[in-house]
């Protein structure tokens, strides 16, 4: 296909809807030949179903990506808890100024 622009279109359209995919005539090319023994449609099922390899492999990658959502979830929760702790010493270190220095 080859973007081309129809003749018949009236200027005061909008520049882009004046634009059109045309077909090219030109690149239009016959699908070569299957191989011996096969037939495209035989290939084209036997491309649908992956491998057992690919299964296998797609497997590993869905495990290893929710190991790293848990591991991201998990240091966020203990950011968070760590963030609280060091607030309430920052807490505790304040009050204990303050009284430390209404004693003296």
């Amino acid at each position: 296909m080859r973007l081309g622009v129809l003749d018949t279109a009236p200027m005061t359209l909008p520049l882009l809807s004046r634009f059109v995919l045309v077909p090219d005539h030109r690149a239009a090319v016959e699908s070569p030949p299957a191989p011996l023994g096969y037939s495209w449609e035989t290939m084209q099922q036997e491309a649908s179903s992956p491998s057992l390899i690919k299964r296998a492999l797609a497997v590993v990658v869905l495990i290893m990506v929710g190991l790293l959502v848990l591991k991201l979830l998990a240091g966020f929760l203990v950011g968070i808890v760590m963030m609280v702790f060091y607030v309430m010493i920052a807490v505790f270190v304040v009050a204990a100024l303050v009284w430390a220095l209404r004693h003296l």
